[in-house]
């Protein structure tokens, strides 16, 4: 599905301009009138400042208007001893309310990418000196390289949302299409007992990975690639997201892209439950899982949470028993029963209280963590008694929600 949509893109050089500037308009409201495809020299030299559209001064009007329908690509290319400029798109005539797009870019080269221009209707390009500077350079309009029109979709297209998500088994998949304006979704089932790894072999963008639940709530965030460890012990199905993000070296907001998809074993010490939990005042559902460190620190059981509301504090839970339902306590689930324990001990091994940070994952502020990360219980426990070799015990993550509520990560059953 297409949205109309601006997008920053940044450009090489290596352009010497020589010629002189062609005709172009200091005002806006008599704009240079340009149509279709090709470049255009300017200086700003003796421009004034307007005061409108994107920041920038001394600046330059040209009133575009497309040949076709499509995506259009605008940049501006400057001598190797450029000046910084910025670029603005406009809503014509001169006058009209509102801005398409602005790239206002310090210290780099900048251009805007225009999708779903419209024929009869006209754009106000805009080109300025960021902070006062003056220059030449020369405005290049052309095709976006990534106008639908110029690309095929794969063949499990429809896939731009949760709800159209492809199903797909674990495997690999080659030439998958994708730009900035099509997202790809894909349905698997993750297998009991097993964890999911999507990777991109060979990729020359940046892939935003995420995993959702089948209604759209966030469970895991990855960048070119990702790791989701539900360790559920029933099949788990899932939704993967892939987003393209602009590769600031190549330009690309679209291209293609080969996925592997794989499911390999978890650990057999960890069993999650209450999978996938409420999702928080964040968009996504709080997960806890295990894993042990490195030898050299001990091999440890390390407890990991993510995925929480950023600035919201919290501690670890535990308990002698769990249930799979829960009962609704807060904006949550509570999952553990029986004899439940509290690791909020100030002073101890058995305080865990710490804060979700800015990329939503836990940091231990009472000095029991993993290098300030998670939570390692220690083997005494904070309702009385020790945790002996060989026994099961059940935790979860409570947290403050804003507003004075509460919420609960997914419950995890760990066997030491």
């Amino acid at each position: 599905m297409r949205l109309p949509h601006i997008a920053l893109v940044l450009l090489t050089t290596g352009f010497l301009m020589t010629e002189s500037a062609s005709a172009q308009s200091d005002d806006c409201a008599s704009a240079t009138p340009i149509t279709g495809l090709g470049s255009h020299p300017f200086s700003n030299l003796n421009a004034t400042d307007s005061g409108l559209g994107c920041l920038g001064t001394a600046d330059l009007f040209w009133e575009w208007t497309p040949p076709v329908p499509g995506d259009y690509l605008f940049e501006v290319i400057y001598p190797v001893s450029a000046f910084d400029a910025t670029l603005g798109i406009l809503p014509a005539p001169c006058g009209t309310t509102g801005v398409l797009g602005c790239n206002i870019a310090p210290y780099s080269l900048g251009g805007l990418l225009l999708s779903d221009a419209m024929v009869g209707q006209s754009y106000l390009i805009q080109i300025s000196g960021f902070g006062g500077v003056r220059g030449s350079g020369e405005l290049l309009i052309s095709e976006s390289p990534c106008d639908p029109t110029f690309n095929t979709d794969d063949m499990l297209e429809d896939n731009d949302t949760v709800a159209t998500a492809a199903p797909i088994t674990p495997g690999a998949y080659a030439n998958l299409y994708i730009s900035d304006l099509d997202p790809d979704f894909y349905s698997v089932v993750i297998p009991a007992h097993t964890n999911l790894t999507v990777q991109f072999p060979g990729i020359p963008s940046a892939h935003r990975t995420t995993v959702y639940s089948t209604t759209g709530v966030v469970l895991g965030t990855g960048y070119n690639g990702l790791h989701y460890r539900p360790q559920s012990p029933t099949p788990m199905t899932v939704v993967i997201g892939i987003a393209i993000e602009n590769n600031y070296s190549t330009r690309d907001t679209c291209g293609n892209y080969d996925m592997t998809v794989s499911t390999p074993p978890a650990p057999t010490e960890y069993s999650s439950f209450c999978i996938p939990t409420q999702a928080n005042s964040a968009g996504t559902a709080a997960h806890l899982e295990g894993w042990r460190n490195a030898p050299q620190y001990g091999s440890r059981i390390v407890l990991s949470c993510y995925n929480g509301p950023p600035g919201q504090f919290g501690y670890y839970l535990v308990s002698t028993q769990f249930s799979n339902t829960g009962i609704p306590l807060g904006q949550g689930q509570l999952c553990l029963a029986g004899n439940l324990g509290r690791y909020n001990v100030a002073g101890t091994a058995m305080n865990s209280t710490g804060i979700f940070d800015s990329s939503r994952s836990f940091q231990n502020g009472s000095g029991t963590g993993y290098f300030g990360h998670g939570f390692i219980p220690p083997m005494d426990l904070p309702m009385g008694g020790m945790i002996a070799t060989g026994q099961t015990w059940h935790f979860q993550v409570w947290y403050r929600e804003p507003m004075g509520n509460s919420n609960f990560s997914n419950g995890l059953s760990v066997t030491f």
